[in-house]
């Protein structure tokens, strides 16, 4: 709880400052007309901009594409934040949270909280997760959970790319071979004859190509026994 709070108390600031200025980047160019044609006609010819002058849609633009620490949402008096809009409050009070739960540092001392309050709680075993705070104090073993990271999307290509090839291996298997997709396991101890098809259906050959294949080093040559599920073929 402690170095959650402490994360919190240190660097809740930095993060949401942080997350504002790219925000602002991305909504300078995506609300280019919304500036041009809403905000713009409210300016005051003379003196400076204030909310409490501006429209809540005005005001709402001013907000997303300059953020909220510019001087217009800075009461003069008080020297704090003034969105005058209660809805206008709400949706930086928003977008600054979405800011901190996207935060790695912030989602893994939610974790560990959690894990410690399960532990406390429920089995000591999740203090065992606690081990993982390694990956926070090395930077190599960051750089390893990043290799994963940032090729994701690569990674999810390459395994729908493999589950293709399996599912064309599965076709041939499933009208040429059907008969040798038999495991020997299934039924064993019991009085009718053990063993049985791993292949009745086409959907059948694919997940048994996904079970058996992938757990075997060989891939599923290696399961496959000499015995076929046919009577007339063994």
């Amino acid at each position: 709880m402690g170095l959650l709070v402490g994360f919190c108390l240190n660097r809740i600031n930095i993060i949401v400052k942080s997350g504002w200025r790219g925000r602002i980047e991305q909504n300078k160019e995506r609300l280019k007309d919304e500036v041009r044609f809403v905000l713009r006609p409210c300016e005051p010819p003379f003196g400076e901009l204030q909310a409490k002058d501006l429209p809540m849609q005005a005001a709402r633009v001013l907000l997303l594409t300059e953020g909220p620490y510019h001087r217009a949402f800075i009461d003069g008096t008080t020297g704090e934040m003034n969105f005058v809009y209660s809805a206008l409050d709400f949706e930086f009070r928003w977008i600054s949270l979405s800011f901190l739960m996207q935060n790695g540092t912030f989602i893994f001392n939610l974790m560990y909280l959690a894990f410690s309050l399960q532990g406390l709680f429920q089995s000591p075993i999740f203090y065992s997760f606690h081990l993982l705070d390694m990956i926070n104090r090395f930077p190599q073993l960051q750089n390893v959970i990043k290799s994963v990271t940032k090729n994701g999307f690569q990674l999810c290509m390459t395994a729908m790319l493999g589950s293709i090839f399996i599912y064309i291996y599965s076709t041939i298997g499933f009208i040429f071979l059907y008969d040798t997709f038999y495991n020997d396991d299934i039924h064993a101890g019991l009085l009718n004859a053990k063993g049985d098809s791993i292949c009745m259906s086409m959907m059948h050959c694919f997940l048994s190509e996904l079970n058996y294949g992938l757990r075997g080093g060989g891939g599923i040559g290696d399961f496959l026994p000499t015995q076929t599920a046919v009577p007339e073929n063994r």
